[in-house]
């Protein structure tokens, strides 16, 4: 049941009981639940999946923001972080760290032509946005690991490589893990 139902069952119960919801009350309710939403470390959850977004969920429970499906197993995660009804993604394999994880990616990147390279910022010993709008993960030390040729969709593809990946969760919201399963591993195939 979500936040928002609960509220909805309180305040038909209350006025069945010939009582009414204060305003101040609601508001406070509210505000807690996006502390709560916003400010539960990765780090205390239990093992299962998970999904989590930058931005809280609608009233359409259309994914919002930039989101992650993840594995928890122990302090490991493995996930995929993209952006919704698009086809960027990158997966995402480390160890928690309170609300971040720590570790390495690996993402497909497509270009027009077949020079598939890694984007110079990324490719720098210095972490950088992955993302340049959001900066929740930061990644450096990318390379092109491998070249696979023409793509029918896309021009061209390569696999990237970046050994230092950070992606911090602390602002992001808990949504329901849905029937999507996260990926297995972020190995090459």
């Amino acid at each position: 049941m979500t936040y928002l139902q609960r509220l909805r069952l309180a305040a038909i119960g209350s006025l069945l009981l010939g009582s009414a919801i204060a305003p101040a009350v609601l508001a406070q309710s509210a505000t807690q639940q996006v502390q709560y939403a916003a400010g539960l470390p990765i780090a205390t959850l239990g093992d299962a999946n998970y999904r989590y977004c930058s931005q809280p969920q609608g009233e359409s429970d259309r994914l919002q923001g930039l989101c992650f499906l993840f594995r928890k197993q122990g302090d490991e995660i493995i996930g995929q972080y993209f952006e919704p009804y698009t086809e960027r993604s990158i997966c995402l394999h480390g160890v928690i760290q309170t609300s971040s994880v720590s570790g390495f990616a690996r993402q497909q990147i497509f270009s027009e032509s077949e020079n598939v390279q890694v984007p110079d910022r990324l490719a720098s010993d210095t972490l950088a946005p992955w993302d340049q709008s959001s900066g929740y993960l930061m990644l450096a030390q990318g390379r092109m690991l491998d070249f696979d040729g023409e793509s029918q969709l896309a021009g061209y593809s390569g696999t990237a490589l970046f050994p230092v990946a950070k992606l911090d969760l602390a602002e992001f919201y808990r949504y329901n893990a849905g029937s999507t399963l996260p990926p297995q591993n972020c190995e090459l195939e």
